[in-house]
């Protein structure tokens, strides 16, 4: 992950080594559902979980987000599609409650019973919780500042469309905006389109000093490492200024550069909300224009600031422990003008940020890397 990448760097910097290797692997496909719901949990502090699953119906919707949630079904509703029948069977409920028996068997040590129906109430096994703190999140952007589902919708279009032009992508297929928004609902305002999905994945980074890249002649092809910063989550509300922010800032600061010279970003968009938030948090765009901003064609290949040309999350695919990593090889592959069809012209300094984990209402942690391109 990017944090692995972060290690690196600080250990060159130091002059501990003068070669490192930054690596993150991930398997999460599995056919038991719930223990890749367990490993969800795992990015957040499992000693405490009664406590942290009890608090996921804080993130419920009211009233008047469930009416504009039925006002989009009805918007968008297909007939054609054969409605899912929700009275399981007795062997589906056997097999349903066994898998949770089993999840229960590897967590015994920090869950109770009580925890078990808990975990099972707050997730269908379909998704993990969370979406539903990120739907949260958006929604009281929506009701802030006016974004709507259908900026949401522009979002994820754009990432299949950008992720249909990357060979590693977990994705290679287009949506228009229309399809993602008839796509079956997650959880308010999101459709499974605009959701990472489930993968399995890895990837690596070579990292070298100054002194090793022209003893080894790599000049042409040694993206240089302008800030790497790796920070912690804080408890605090809505309105307070996140982690991405406060990050951003810091790595602005050390590579003695701004948003202004960034020329293009990959960022954390779990969901098609993160991207939205994260180009906020980064300064591409003024608070609470984020939607506006992507309904401009601005972070499209060829836009002012292109956002996850790689595909993101969304459509490059989620392979937690690797996605950090995943990140800084399209950074890199860019930089070094090897992107093919999806090459940014010009790309000369861009920026990635990654979050893991849940603390309240941000990330656990996160990580921001500045590159820039090789010296010709």
């Amino acid at each position: 992950n990017s944090g692995t990448t972060f290690g690196g760097y600080s250990r060159i910097a130091s002059g501990l080594y003068d070669i490192t290797m930054a690596v993150g692997a991930e398997k999460l496909n599995h056919p038991n559902k719930y223990v890749i719901f367990a490993g969800f949990l795992g990015g957040l502090d499992i000693e405490d979980l009664p406590h942290i699953l009890a608090n996921f119906s804080l993130y419920g919707m009211n009233d008047e987000d469930r009416n504009k949630m039925n006002e989009h079904i009805r918007k968008y509703s297909r007939p054609d599609k054969e409605k899912k029948n929700k009275n399981r069977s007795l062997k589906e409920e056997i097999i349903k409650y066994r898998n949770l028996f089993d999840v229960y068997m590897v967590l015994k040590n920090w869950i109770d019973s009580d925890t078990l129906k808990k975990m099972r109430k707050i997730s269908s096994g379909d998704h993990s919780p969370f979406m539903d703190v990120y739907g949260f999140a958006a929604r009281q952007h929506m009701k802030k500042y006016g974004s709507t589902i259908e900026q949401l919708a522009v979002i994820s279009s754009k990432n299949h469309f950008h992720s249909s032009l990357n060979p590693n992508a977990q994705y290679t297929f287009t949506l228009t905006p229309e399809q993602v928004l008839a796509d079956r609902l997650v959880t308010w305002p999101f459709t499974r389109a605009m959701c990472a999905p489930i993968g399995d994945g890895s990837a690596s980074a070579i990292l070298c000093d100054d002194k090793t890249v022209k003893k080894l002649g790599l000049m042409a092809q040694a993206v240089k490492i302008r800030a790497s910063v790796l920070g912690s989550g804080e408890e605090r509300s809505f309105s307070d200024i996140g982690i991405g922010e406060r990050l951003s800032k810091i790595a602005y600061e050390k590579a003695g550069l701004g948003p202004q010279d960034m020329h293009f970003a990959e960022v954390h968009d779990a969901t098609a909300y993160g991207e939205l938030h994260q180009s906020e948090a980064l300064g591409f765009c003024k608070e609470g224009e984020g939607g506006i901003f992507a309904e401009s064609g601005a972070t499209k290949l060829g836009g002012k600031i292109p956002i996850n040309i790689s595909g993101g999350l969304e459509s490059r695919g989620h392979p937690i422990g690797a996605s950090g990593l995943a990140q800084i090889h399209e950074l890199v592959t860019q930089l070094r003008g090897n992107a093919g069809q999806r090459q940014v012209r010009g790309a000369k300094i861009a920026i990635a940020e990654n979050g893991g984990g849940a603390l309240g209402q941000e990330e656990a942690a996160m990580c921001i890397h500045i590159l820039e391109a090789p010296s010709k």
